[in-house]
């Protein structure tokens, strides 16, 4: 904490002696260790206190959030202990909201969000704080509106372009992420804070290193039991970019092939049957409907719920048009234990309507229109893994010859 006030207060003082940037700051660092108290609550009180004409813009990845840390550093300056110590800095009374508000010396403060308009407002210091939502996996629409608002914000928003500065703080959540997306710019000045929960090669600078107690940055709030229980609820993926500020590549790596326990038909039954539960044989359909291998496969594969975990009997891939694959479909389903209260839940693209309208008309098979994905597959990929990683996906081992092939394309 000491060492970001210490970074921040470098900031604000150039700023204050209208002295040329040196760096824009970016400060990747876990949650829950005090970055918002620190960058977008008391930082900018603090600005004031040294110059209180000092312009700021704050934003999150939601406007309520801004707005959030706006109104605690409001309230710092209405506390009765900062008017003990700095009973000249007074905000103006007609312009006290809580997105903005000014000082009596034309210091401003103004919040904002991705996606917010600021058109017409200028600023010394521009702070951008969580920019994408840290409980959910971004897509890939969402990435790219985070970053071109940070680029907007870095780069249309200086009140002077030599003496502005922008500062970017928040946890990894994916390599493409705001974070990333100023690292990977080789043209613009940037000072890199990156303090994962452990310690290890991406501690930045390096001699922060020997700040860690025990190898960990936080070993109170932070401790090994407290982060074995981080893993278990985000999965090694979210974990690595949260806690470690190190999120893995999106070509590979998210789901690993020892995740995937196995089981026989028997021992299965006999667990149903200790659980006095029923076995249902559910089906889910991705289809291409294409004959040409050069194409994806259609893809179906059948699953069972017991409890709370996934039970998978078979899946098959094809390259076959629509006429052939409704034939394989109705062997694969009534071999695979298909009965009345099974359901085969189809993509709801263009090219699964068709075949659920055609098996509803020649067969008496229960086809239903699945609800369509709102994030794209890296994101969705993401989603299931603490999942499979926590034990709960069984393959089941009768007829063996599928699960290599699934397991690889997992």
């Amino acid at each position: 904490m000491e060492y970001l006030c210490d970074e921040l207060q470098k900031v604000g003082m150039r700023v204050r002696d209208r002295k040329e940037s040196e760096a824009d700051l970016l400060i990747n660092i876990p949650p829950g260790s005090s970055k918002s108290t620190i960058v977008s609550q008391m930082f900018p009180v603090w600005c004031w206190v040294i110059d209180d004409t000092i312009k700021l813009i704050t934003a999150s990845y939601s406007k309520s959030l801004s707005i959030r840390d706006a109104v605690k550093s409001r309230d710092i300056i209405r506390s009765d202990l900062f008017r003990l110590y700095f009973p000249d800095m007074l905000i103006k009374e007609d312009s006290d909201s809580k997105a903005m508000y000014e000082t009596r010396n034309a210091g401003k403060r103004m919040a904002t969000s991705v996606g917010g308009g600021i058109v017409g407002e200028h600023a010394h210091i521009l702070i951008g704080d969580d920019m994408l939502n840290p409980k959910k996996e971004p897509t890939e629409r969402q990435l790219n509106t985070a970053n071109d608002f940070v680029d907007y914000l870095r780069t249309t928003r200086r009140i002077n372009s030599k003496i502005s500065v922008f500062i970017l703080v928040m946890q990894r959540l994916h390599e493409l992420d705001p974070a990333g997306h100023l690292l990977n710019k080789k043209d613009i000045r940037l000072k890199h804070i990156c303090l994962p929960a452990r310690l290890s090669p991406n501690v930045k600078p390096i001699e922060l290193r020997d700040k860690y107690l025990g190898g960990l940055l936080d070993p109170v709030r932070l401790d090994e039991k407290d982060l074995a229980d981080k893993l278990v609820g985000l999965g090694s993926y979210g974990f690595a970019g949260q806690y470690g500020q190190d999120p893995a590549p999106s070509g590979g790596g998210i789901i690993k092939k020892d995740w995937f326990l196995k089981i026989s038909m028997d021992q299965l039954r006999t667990k149903a049957k200790q659980a006095e539960e029923r076995l249902v044989w559910k089906f889910t359909i991705d289809g291409a409907y294409t004959s040409d291998p050069n194409n994806a496969q259609t893809a179906i594969l059948c699953y069972a719920m017991l409890g709370n975990n996934m039970y998978i009997r078979k899946v098959l891939g094809v390259w076959e048009e629509m006429p052939d694959f409704i034939k394989t479909c109705y062997r694969f389903v009534t071999s695979n234990g298909y009965n009345n209260n099974s359901s085969i839940y189809v993509e709801p693209k263009a090219t699964g309507l068709p075949i659920v309208h055609t098996m509803k008309r020649e067969t008496d098979l229960n086809m239903i229109i699945d609800k369509a994905p709102t994030q794209d597959k890296i994101s969705r990929t993401r989603a299931a893994a603490p999942f499979i990683e926590s034990g709960r996906v069984y393959l089941i081992t009768d007829e063996p010859d599928w699960i290599e092939s699934f397991v690889m394309q997992c």
